[in-house]
């Protein structure tokens, strides 16, 4: 929930920025409708600013067109995966998959929400009340959004498939995994 005010997204911002090696962040919308990317584009370029305390960074838009945000993805330094419909962003990235590892090597990757759910191999949607395989680029289940009230389907994801990792991201705040 990177839309709402708090410590925990103030300091996702800063984290982003801080991690990023050559001040390029490429903010990749693909869970969302293409109509709204320039608006989300915008609000995160606040959030940025804000968090920049007078670091210069440049935020790019990624394009529609996975082969090309492929290519934009070579000149990042970050890779921001903002929140929304998981099977989008799966079905989106599709193209370029079996090329995420390679596009990701020394860069920092961000995803939230239905981010991190692409970015570990299985996840727990409270939407679907049911388990998501993801691209697996991390060997690990998370469940974002998470809170005790949460602790049945937490106990699902633990039990889905192979023994893994689990982690819970409760609302606005975040982990970073160094790998």
């Amino acid at each position: 929930m990177t839309s709402y005010k708090s410590k925990h997204n103030d300091e996702y911002f800063r984290q982003m920025l801080e991690l990023s090696g050559n001040g390029k962040i490429l903010a990749c919308y693909y869970s969302r409708p293409e109509e709204i990317w320039e608006e989300l584009l915008e609000d995160d370029r606040r959030k940025f600013e804000k968090a920049a305390n007078g670091k210069e960074f440049e935020l790019v838009l990624g394009k529609e067109d996975a082969q090309k945000l492929a290519e934009q993805m070579e000149k990042a330094g970050t890779i921001y995966f903002r929140g929304g419909d998981t099977g989008l962003l799966l079905e989106r990235l599709m193209p370029i998959r079996d090329r995420l590892l390679k596009l990701f090597h020394n860069k920092t990757i961000s995803g939230s929400s239905a981010g991190a759910m692409m970015l570990a191999k299985y996840s727990r949607s409270l939407d679907k009340n049911a388990n998501i395989n993801g691209f697996g680029i991390l060997p690990i289940k998370v469940f974002v959004h998470y809170s005790d009230e949460h602790k049945e389907n937490l106990e699902k994801l633990k039990k889905h498939n192979e023994n893994l990792e689990v982690y819970t991201i409760a609302e606005t705040e975040f982990i970073v995994i160094e790998r």
